[in-house]
């Protein structure tokens, strides 16, 4: 671990993004090879954001991302715990150049599913540290918060995307509360960038046009069932042309 010209990539689904088939067995805590594969056993996606950018950068990526993965709550995969066990593994170190942090969105919203504001002074105290110590285990990295991209359109989303959409625009279904997280998840990720001096990759102006309820063409972020637009492994997570355009604007960086 720890090679010569190493990312290391921490962070939620929206960063893991494993197949639907690999994070059931995960969440049922059935062992499986592609828990196996991973350093802190949760199952990650074939081309994530993160794999890509190591590609394009010429290094070797280690990933530590994981679904659930929250700085605040005690019942999801810890933050804080994850990058303590990158340190301890030797992932992060002086031959890190890249750590890219995806974190916030599962702390932006309550157990009942409804944004968080309340919450942003915790998550930043929390991730703060965890970041502070990134910096100190790695201080040859560049250290970047990947910020979300776009999902819903203002209080809409569009779930379900089973006819193409030059036929049919998919339904629209006012849900106002993930757009209140998207603006929690957005505050969050700011105010860690500044508290820490780490920089912020903003996704929301070039995805603006690329959220769930775009053209089949344009679309960057999948519904729940999504059979007409780019691949995804999960649904309601980023699909394969969310992930390259983030791994575009992270390599254009």
């Amino acid at each position: 671990m720890g090679e010569p010209g190493t990312l290391v990539n921490i962070g939620d689904s929206i960063a893991a993004d494993p197949t639907v088939n690999d994070w059931f067995p995960y969440w049922v805590n059935i062992p499986t090879v592609a828990r196996a594969a991973s350093p802190i056993g949760c199952p990650t996606g074939a081309n994530t954001f993160g794999k890509q950018v190591a590609r394009g950068l010429g290094l070797d990526e280690l990933d530590y991302s994981c679904t659930g993965m929250a700085a605040t709550k005690p019942k999801n995969k810890s933050l804080g715990e994850t990058f303590a066990t990158a340190i301890a593994d030797g992932a992060l170190s002086v031959n890190t150049r890249r750590v890219l942090v995806t974190i916030g969105a599962n702390d932006a919203y309550d157990a009942t599913y409804n944004p968080a504001p309340g919450n942003v002074d915790a998550f930043v105290e929390a991730a703060a540290g965890a970041v502070d110590e990134i910096k100190a285990a790695a201080p040859n990295a560049r250290v970047q918060i990947v910020g979300y991209p776009t999902i819903a359109d203002g209080d809409f989303i569009c779930p379900l995307h089973v006819i193409p959409s030059g036929i049919a625009a998919a339904p629209a279904v006012s849900v106002p509360q993930v757009r209140a997280v998207e603006v929690v998840a957005q505050e969050m990720q700011v105010r860690l960038a500044q508290r820490t001096g780490v920089e912020f990759v903003d996704m929301k102006p070039s995805t603006a046009a690329n959220g769930m309820c775009s053209p089949d063409g344009q679309r960057q972020y999948a519904g729940v069932i999504d059979t007409t637009g780019p691949g995804n492994n999960l649904p309601f997570h980023a699909n394969a042309a969310g992930h390259a355009h983030i791994a575009e604007v992270l390599l254009r960086s």
